[in-house]
C-alpha cells in the first residue's frame, strides 16, 4: 500500500510525467514562472524560470553545479516578511 501511495504522490507532482517534481511556484506579471524543480534522480531542487507554461525552461542556480564549483551549496534565502 506504502509503494503505491508514493507512487500515487509522485504521479500527482510530477512535471509532463518526466519524474521531476516541482515545488512553490510564483507566476509574475508579464507571465513569468519561477519555481523550485527537481529532476528525477536528482536530490536537490533547482530555481528555474520560463515564460508560461509552455515556454522553454531555464535553470536559475543549481545547488549542486554551484557546490562543484566552489565546494559549498549556496544558502536558499527566505522570503522577506
Amino acid at each position: 500500500m506504502r509503494q503505491g501511495l508514493e507512487q500515487r504522490i509522485t504521479a500527482l507532482t510530477s512535471a509532463t510525467g518526466t519524474g521531476d517534481t516541482i515545488d512553490s511556484m510564483v507566476r509574475m506579471p508579464g507571465d513569468q514562472i519561477f519555481y523550485l524543480l527537481r529532476p528525477k534522480d536528482e536530490r536537490q531542487f533547482k530555481l528555474a524560470t520560463r515564460a508560461g507554461f509552455q515556454g522553454a525552461v531555464r535553470v536559475l542556480v543549481d545547488p549542486e553545479e554551484a557546490a562543484k564549483r566552489t565546494g559549498v551549496p549556496p544558502a536558499w534565502p527566505a522570503p522577506a516578511t
